[in-house]
């Protein structure tokens, strides 16, 4: 579930607590900051995150 954006990067909470991702790569694309994947495409807070 996404919990928060800054500039850290992106948070997401899990079982055990919460991890933030620094980077990731969408399907088929390069690897990026994930605080610039969010500015582009905003999550919601509290959305469940695909896997």
């Amino acid at each position: 579930m996404f919990v928060a954006a800054d500039r850290d990067g992106v948070h997401i909470a899990c079982s055990d607590g919460v991890v933030c991702l620094s980077q990731l790569q969408p399907p088929g694309k390069r690897r990026m900051e994930a605080r610039a994947y969010a500015a582009g495409r905003p999550f919601e807070d509290g959305v469940s995150l695909p896997g």
